[in-house]
């Protein structure tokens, strides 16, 4: 798959042959006809705003080693925490998977190692390819105005997008592939081994009660190979203060996710505990407070032990749903609403990815 690196000017000439192209510089604020020599002027320009840590240009390069456009972040302000992020391919590499994974890379880039909180992007309204990118990283839109550019007959509408830290690692997250794998007996010690180590590790002041949840709770029935684990907290706000800092120092994710998957409240911990080797999901940690909703899936949970018939129809319908949909977690998770709330009654069935 493509990777990216620093632009140099030892990118420029390929670059500026992909550049010269009408088509690809149709939506942005580079110049037509591309002249001569831009990309260089452009490269040294962007070396510089890297000096200065306001810009940031990164030449894609494919498994050839061959470029095939550009990612960058511009208007940098590292106090505030934002940045602006863009991209561009040469033709012959449009499609592929190439514009989500330079994007997310780039995205990376902006909020691991420059700590950045959120960053923006503007897109024009008629640029639905790039939209769908966008969207796919957790970029939201935030408000349109109307743009004139020389080269464009009349205005065009543009789209202003924002992204946050916690969206976009959400966004990335959903897009990791899943599967269903036969039971394992081994699921239930390794949730007592995971609920031992935490009340060893986090203050005894805060935690509550601690269950196992989810398919892998369900002897007998087929799973994501991940262990889903209900932790009531007595506070959140403490639990962000004093217990998030613990558990991302042993290397665990942490989201501070919406209880639908929207952006409002109410909100609670997400944990991911990876294995250290081969970094796949090995456990899921749902923090709450003892009145969320979320409590009423072990009553789901409850009933698939009570009753084989269900849980064996509720196999087939995550197998089906994992083959349709192996890595939009999203789709997934609301694939299996109906058949959860038809069990529940009341139940969302959104809660869990």
């Amino acid at each position: 798959m493509i990777s990216i690196e620093p632009a140099t000017l030892a990118h420029a000439p390929a670059l500026q042959t992909l550049f010269e192209d009408r088509d690809v510089t149709e939506h942005l604020a580079f110049p037509e006809p591309y002249p001569p020599g831009e990309m260089a002027r452009y490269i040294t320009t962007a070396i510089a705003g890297r000096q200065a840590g306001t810009r940031y240009v990164f030449a894609v390069i494919e498994p050839d080693g061959q470029p095939s456009g550009i990612a960058l972040l511009k208007d940098v302000d590292a106090r505030a925490g934002t940045g602006e992020l863009g991209y561009a391919f040469g033709r012959a590499y449009w499609g592929g998977g190439r514009a989500t994974a330079a994007a997310d890379a780039t995205a990376a880039f902006a909020f691991e190692t420059l700590k950045l909180k959120t960053l923006r992007a503007v897109c024009g309204a008629m640029n639905l390819a790039s939209l769908r990118v966008l969207a796919k990283l957790g970029f939201v839109e935030e408000s349109r105005f109307d743009e004139v550019r020389t080269k464009w007959p009349e205005p065009r509408q543009q789209i202003v997008l924002r992204a946050s830290r916690d969206a976009w690692k959400i966004s990335r997250l959903i897009r990791e592939e899943l599967a269903i794998v036969p039971y394992d007996p081994r699921w239930p010690a390794q949730f007592a081994a995971e609920a031992a180590h935490l009340i060893a590790i986090l203050p005894a002041d805060l935690l509550g009660r601690i269950e196992h949840f989810g398919s892998t709770a369900v002897p007998g029935l087929a799973a994501k190979p991940i262990v889903d684990m209900l932790i009531e907290v007595r506070d959140l706000g403490e639990a962000q203060a004093r217990i998030v800092p613990l558990l991302e120092a042993e290397g665990y994710d942490y989201v501070w996710r919406p209880t639908h998957g929207d952006d409002g409240p109410p909100f609670y911990a997400w944990f991911i505990r990876r294995d250290p080797i081969s970094r796949v999901r090995t456990h899921h940690l749902h923090m709450v407070e003892a009145h969320f909703e979320h409590w009423r899936s072990l009553q789901f949970r409850d009933h698939l032990i009570a009753h084989p018939d269900v849980a064996a129809e509720y196999v087939e319908l995550k197998r089906r749903l994992a083959a349709e949909f192996p890595r939009d977690r999203v789709a997934y998770t609301r694939g299996k609403k109906a058949f959860i709330d038809r069990i529940t009654e009341k139940g969302t069935g959104s809660l869990f990815t």
